[in-house]
């Protein structure tokens, strides 16, 4: 469970919701890259989850 009730865990977990502080905390960890990266990979290929791992994967980042 969030330490914040009004920011629950990130659902559903296909997509990354960057409006969403703990989206970012937990995709961050989840994925072993900083903000900075998720962001630029996010806006270059969108929220879904399996294409930015693809995109991660790809750029030889860790993304597993």
């Amino acid at each position: 469970m969030a330490d914040n009730p009004l920011e629950p865990d990130p659902q559903p977990y296909d997509r990354i919701n960057v409006m969403v502080e703990s989206d970012i905390v937990y995709w961050t960890k989840e994925l072993n890259v900083s903000r900075a990266l998720l962001a630029r990979v996010i806006e270059e290929v969108g929220e879904k989850v399996e294409d930015v791992k693809r995109k991660l994967a790809e750029m030889g980042e860790s993304g597993d």
